[in-house]
């Protein structure tokens, strides 16, 4: 036995130094030595027909480290992005400050876009001072919304800006930046620095503008509330407007924060489940609910739960209808219907008892009927989606755009995003709907390449707004 193992032992030896010879790196002199004598066939032969797996494995550590040097320098470039960020808007505010322009050109040729369907779009991209989602840890470029004349936009770290839609004719746009006390208001550096944590929409009605955001309620955890100022093209006030008691410490991107138009004493809101997503079936819950707020910022009425994270919505008044679309898990996402008087039938979306998604990675108790369960919406009491996507989109906004061209009635652009490429992913989804809003007749889509935060229409120019984020882009679609 003692012979064995010293045989084993001599043999483990020799391997070991025929392997520092053949294969890798080494520090010994003595090896170094043989290995300058031994022919380069003989080691290439050796190395890939007998030592191949020390091979690989060597080959293998050189690349991890060439990947760790790259990582490094990559977080070293998305870093000088943000300084540079930072520096142009204290260039551009100080512009500002002394009653200059902000101009922001064409960077990118105007483009002509077929959709699927073969109608043909014209594309203009002008520069939007934002940090691009991809090099900022996810956090939305921005958001829009049209008052007036104008169109404001908020970055998701809370910069507001704003242009006359009359300049959209031209080679450039003159962005105004608005002062604001939200660094000392909000007091949370998450809101200004790379992550999800973030200003999640606007909303401007009755001469006050509103922001909804992800609020820090307390040490590490947030819910999604609402802060308001009076309008004042120099500088805004934000205080609190609409808040609750509740948190959750895993909210990530759940948050919801859509604020929709509705009549003059109320509108409606969306909020995420917050990924605790039992509390989206809890009727003494804010997670995953539709609400109606007063403009006194009181809670008029929950009028739907069951929702995972609606990011868009819009109340369609000609037919009484309110659309919104909601993330799935991994797919199933949908297109949500209510109609006016549904409003009083407390209704069910079903997250997370239903979806038509799967779902990965994580356990949900609560979840009982997914993807291969057909009709398992209504046939378990809650409310159908009009629309399914499988595999996902992930939806952005819906708008009606009636008129955007001649023959369009009934007609909604949802806007996609996607963390990749994919197909009806980074797109707009032009949907038309029947006349009773039961089904939709008709579906395009119109490739744009990137993630579209949000889209805005604008009657007047017949136009429409998109925020893009990869670029970022404040980019301008014309119907041919």
């Amino acid at each position: 036995m003692k012979k064995k193992i010293i045989l084993a032992s001599i043999v483990l030896i020799l391997l070991g130094i025929f392997g520092s010879i053949f294969v890798g790196y080494s520090e010994n002199k003595l090896v170094n030595t043989i290995k300058f004598f031994v022919p380069r066939p003989v080691k290439n032969f050796v190395k890939e027909n007998i030592f191949f797996v020390s091979d690989l494995r060597s080959r293998i550590y050189v690349l991890d480290k060439i990947v760790k040097g790259q990582n490094i320098q990559i977080q070293y470039l998305k870093n000088q992005i943000q300084v540079q960020k930072k520096n142009i808007n204290y260039l551009l505010t100080k512009l500002n400050d002394e009653n200059k322009k902000i101009i922001s050109t064409v960077f990118e040729d105007t483009k002509i876009i077929q959709s699927e369907k073969q109608n043909d779009y014209k594309l203009t991209k002008f520069y939007y001072p934002a940090t691009p989602w991809q090099f900022n840890e996810s956090k939305p470029s921005g958001y829009l919304h049209q008052f007036q004349d104008f169109v404001f936009l908020v970055s998701g770290d809370g910069v507001i800006t704003y242009f006359n839609i009359n300049e959209t004719e031209d080679q450039e746009l003159k962005l105004n930046i608005i002062n604001t006390n939200l660094k000392v208001f909000l007091d949370d550096e998450k809101i200004f620095n790379k992550g999800k944590i973030s200003i999640r929409g606007i909303f401007i009605k009755n001469n006050k503008i509103l922001l909804s955001y992800t609020k820090k309620v307390s040490e590490g955890c947030y819910n999604t509330s609402i802060m308001i100022s009076k309008l004042n093209f120099e500088k805004l006030k934000f205080k609190d407007f609409f808040t609750y008691d509740e948190c959750s410490n895993n909210i990530s991107n759940h948050t919801g924060g859509r604020m929709i138009d509705f009549d003059e004493k109320s509108f409606l809101f969306t909020i995420g489940d917050g990924q605790k997503f039992a509390e989206a079936q809890n009727d003494n819950s804010m997670w995953g609910k539709l609400l109606k707020i007063s403009y006194e910022g009181d809670l008029e009425k929950i009028l739907a739960k069951g929702l995972r994270n609606t990011q868009g919505g819009s109340y369609y008044n000609n037919g009484k209808v309110l659309f919104l679309s909601d993330h799935g898990p991994s797919g199933g996402d949908e297109i949500n219907l209510l109609k006016f008087k549904e409003f009083e039938n407390k209704i069910n979306y079903g997250w997370p008892i239903a979806t038509y998604g799967a779902i990965k990675y994580i356990k949900i108790p609560e979840n009982k009927f997914s993807i291969n369960d057909k009709l398992n919406h209504s046939k378990n009491g809650f409310k159908e989606p009009i629309k399914v996507y499988n595999p996902s989109i992930a939806p952005s906004h819906i708008i009606n755009v009636n008129n955007f061209r001649e023959e369009f009635k009934n007609d909604f652009f949802m806007s996609t995003m996607g963390n990749l490429p994919g197909a009806g992913r980074r797109s707009l989804h032009h949907i038309k709907f029947d006349d009773e809003y039961k089904s939709i007749v008709y579906s395009d889509t119109i490739l744009i390449g990137e993630r579209i935060r949000d889209i805005i229409y604008v009657k007047e120019k017949n136009k429409i707004v998109l925020l893009l984020e990869l670029s970022p882009s404040i980019s301008i679609l014309e119907p041919l």
